[in-house]
């Protein structure tokens, strides 16, 4: 092959459709005559590489990014995606590449994803090395403690920006944004807000150490925000201890099969007694509560992880795929799908 070599590398939003975007970035290829060209997928890490071959020069073809294809791509709706361009003077660089996308894409954390990220934007960066100030962690731990979760979502946007503004390296944010997380999980021990359980269910945290835009920076720290306002409804009530075992029992066993003769006979109680007292304290019968509880966990699984929705289905204790949807719908209105595409627009 003659010419100019690069290696173009979108990066994709966990519920984004990998088809529609390859094919944007096909016709994008075609406007341009870019004949030689190819398209693979990165699996597992939501990269789609093009390696492209043609007389136009670098600041050319960085400004045809610029202009059109994030253009194209946003307007489709992918609005988590990052573009990079890489120049590659021989085929065989190719070879060992994944982790220098990697982090030339995480810098999109502190430059946005607006333009595309090159190693001489990156190397044109001055980093601030200033100390991050308190006052974010301040903020939130204010508002947890009032009970104001819409508050706290609004907290941590302006600390993400906050962030992007000062130009901090893609490590250092993650940094931060992973403190800023612990220091929220700790306010929520101290208010007795049992979040320990899920928050690794979830794997919050390892999320924050993966995540490549602003944007799943947001979702992330968003999730801490709804899990406490889901344990906060749950806390704020007084039960007995026999309830608050039941309670326990369905978070440590939620995705195993449950019945009420099945707690019954651990608890020493008939069925028809603890079926009454549960009703009685909670406000509403054991059989909803569990249904409302699983679907409260898939919920929070669809926004922070990369599993399927069957999979999902099945961590949440709902081995048919189709039953699991019934029920999904019947709590939320939605099926599992529209519930995601109207989350990630």
């Amino acid at each position: 092959l003659t010419g100019n070599r690069y290696l173009l590398t979108l990066y994709y939003g966990k519920n984004d459709n990998i088809e529609a975007l390859t094919k944007v970035v096909v016709q994008f290829c075609q406007y341009y005559d870019f004949h030689d060209y190819y398209i693979s997928i990165m699996e597992g890490d939501r990269f789609l590489p093009l390696f492209i071959t043609t007389d136009k020069p670098f600041a050319e073809i960085e400004k045809i990014l610029n202009y059109n294809l994030i253009y194209s791509v946003f307007k489709s709706g992918f609005h988590d995606c990052t573009v990079t361009l890489i120049q590659i003077e021989n085929i065989n660089e190719l070879s060992g590449m994944k982790d220098r996308i990697k982090t030339l894409n995480s810098w999109a954390l502190s430059i946005g994803n607006e333009k595309v990220i090159t190693p001489g934007l990156v190397e044109s960066i001055h980093p601030d090395n200033s100390a991050l100030p308190r006052q974010f962690d301040i903020e939130a731990l204010y508002a947890i403690k009032n009970n104001a979760a819409v508050e706290l979502k609004k907290i941590n946007r302006q600390f993400v920006d906050f962030l992007k503004t000062r130009r901090y390296t893609p490590p250092r944010i993650i940094r931060a944004c992973t403190g800023y997380a612990f220091s929220i999980l700790v306010c929520y021990q101290e208010l007795n807000v049992n979040a320990y359980e899920r928050i690794q269910d979830f794997r919050v945290f390892d999320a924050l150490k993966n995540c490549c835009t602003a944007g799943e920076m947001v979702d992330c720290l968003d999730c801490l925000a709804d899990m406490y306002a889901v344990c906060e409804n749950e806390n704020c009530r007084e039960y007995s201890l026999t309830v608050r075992k039941i309670i326990n029992y369905i978070a440590a066993s939620y995705s195993s099969d449950i019945s009420l003769e099945q707690i019954a006979e651990r608890t020493g109680i008939t069925p028809d007694y603890l079926s009454h007292l549960f009703t009685k304290e909670v406000g509403i019968s054991f059989s909803t509560y569990i249904k409302e509880y699983r679907i409260g966990i898939a919920k929070k699984m669809m926004l922070d992880s990369n599993c399927k929705i069957c999979e999902i289905g099945k961590k949440t204790g709902y081995g048919d795929p189709k039953y699991f949807s019934k029920v999904f719908r019947e709590v939320t209105g939605l099926s599992p799908r529209e519930y995601i595409r109207i989350r990630h627009p």
